[in-house]
């Protein structure tokens, strides 16, 4: 009773602790896993990558010799003339042959070696466009995720403008009452609380859209308790012209470490080897063969026929004693093949386009990654403006609560510099997402291996 029991307790505990592990807060790095868990287009990738692998390994077993086993039977039903005898026999007959035979093809024009070189480097490629596939992905999920988490700030925001206005709204009902302002007055008010109440209403509409695509990329079941709402990182000391952000500010670096460069280099070597691919087919080529064979015959009409004097059956000593060897070199010579020709000019056309769109691609990476930089700039220094601008604010309130409470101070000049407050507020959450956006997108794309 007592190990029952120790059993249900473990597995209560551990189901416990994976019930927490599971309703922890998820953030990016989380929702980014969980969304190249499930995608199908990385699985398809992989699934090519492992065709890729198979190829190369029927490649190499082509070197191997093949070993075949044939078997033939044949029966013969009518009849024959026997001219000594001068007259007609009907003589069915049963005959076989079987044999074992090997080729080995010991040169093919370097066919297969150029075919191993051509499978390495497709294999290198699936393995780019995986990695490609999975930070595509990434960059999904950080722009849904930065849009969830300033979306739901912005809603909190809203909520203090919509409050401000709601106490403003009973203020000036009671001022109206007592006819120190006029119903324009209290129109104006109500109006901007409207206001601040629609645009909350539609950033909650747009955060569950966002919620939900969320979650059918990362295929969870998603509400915002689950997401981690505030993605905190130190921007203080940030530096763009720190060495980990301006690791390929030469062009050289930033060519080799980029995923589509290298797919475009792969390309043009894989184009070239194709042209070598199209050449060997127009080289000579040896193969050797082996092979043993033998054969028997059976009367099915006369059973004396197939026993020796000595009344014993002779059909397994045919197999002996027909059995015969056969060996052969074969050597192909082609002499003329137009069709070929074609065909490996083809191939050196598609090497041509290759290296156009290397150098396209080249121009392209270069241009991103040049306005990706100046881009996380900009949005920094908007940033740190915004934040000035927050706490000069702040202290302007301050200052504007003091003369308030001494009298020295309207209601409309307090509640302007509380709105003032509240849109500073909007500008730095926007400012500060859209910095964060662009850092991890640069991060991602920029400080370890590229992608295009």
């Amino acid at each position: 009773m007592n190990s029952r029991l120790k059993i249900f307790v473990i597995f209560f505990l551990f189901i416990a602790g994976t019930k927490s592990y599971a309703q922890g807060k998820l953030n990016l790095e989380a929702l980014i896993s969980l969304a190249v868990k499930q995608d199908f287009s990385v699985q398809l990738i992989e699934q090519e990558l492992k065709k890729a692998q198979i190829e190369q390994r029927i490649t190499k077993a082509s070197i191997l010799p093949t070993v075949s086993f044939n078997n033939w039977n044949g029966y013969y039903d009518g009849r024959y003339y026997d001219p000594l005898k001068n007259d007609f026999f009907y003589n069915p007959t049963m005959v076989g042959n079987m044999g074992l035979t090997s080729t080995w093809g010991i040169y093919n024009g370097g066919y297969r070696n150029t075919k191993l070189s051509i499978d390495r480097i497709s294999i290198t490629i699936q393995y780019l466009n995986l990695e490609k596939k999975k930070r595509e992905i990434s960059r999904e999920v950080i722009n849904l995720y930065s849009a969830i988490v300033l979306e739901n700030n912005l809603i909190n925001i809203y909520q203090k403008k919509i409050d401000l206005y709601a106490a403003e709204t009973a203020r000036i009902k009671e001022l109206y009452l007592l006819e120190k302002v006029t119903a324009v007055d209290t129109s104006v008010v109500a109006l901007t609380r409207i206001d601040a109440e629609d645009k909350q209403l539609q950033l909650k509409y747009k955060l569950e859209l966002d919620l939900h695509q969320l979650g059918l990329l990362t295929n969870e079941s998603l509400v915002l308790s689950d997401i981690e709402s505030n993605p905190e990182f130190s921007f203080d000391q940030f530096n763009l012209n720190e060495s980990k952000y301006s690791l390929y500010d030469d062009t050289t670096a930033l060519k080799n470490s980029s995923i589509s460069y290298k797919i475009k280099s792969l390309e043009i070597e894989k184009a070239h080897y194709s042209t070598d691919l199209q050449k060997s087919q127009f080289k000579p080529s040896v193969k050797f063969e082996a092979g043993v064979n033998t054969g028997y015959s059976s009367n099915l009409r006369h059973e004396t026929a197939n026993m020796n004097s000595e009344g014993k059956y002779v059909f397994f000593k045919q197999f002996e004693s027909n059995r015969y060897n056969s060996t052969s070199l074969n050597i192909y010579i082609p002499v003329f093949d137009r069709r070929n020709k074609l065909l490996e000019r083809q191939s050196r056309v598609g090497e041509n386009m290759a290296k156009i769109e290397e150098a396209q691609t080249g121009r392209k990476i270069f241009i991103k990654y040049s306005l990706a930089k100046k881009e996380l700039g900009v949005k920094y220094k908007k940033l740190k403006i915004s934040q000035v601008q927050v706490a000069e604010i702040n202290k302007l309130l301050v200052n504007y609560k003091e003369r308030f409470a001494l009298g020295r101070l309207r209601v409309n000049d307090l509640l302007m510099a509380k709105e003032k407050l509240i849109e500073g507020e909007m500008n730095y959450n926007n400012n500060y997402f859209d910095f964060y956006k662009a850092l991890k997108n640069f991060e991602l794309d920029y400080t370890s291996n590229l992608t295009y």
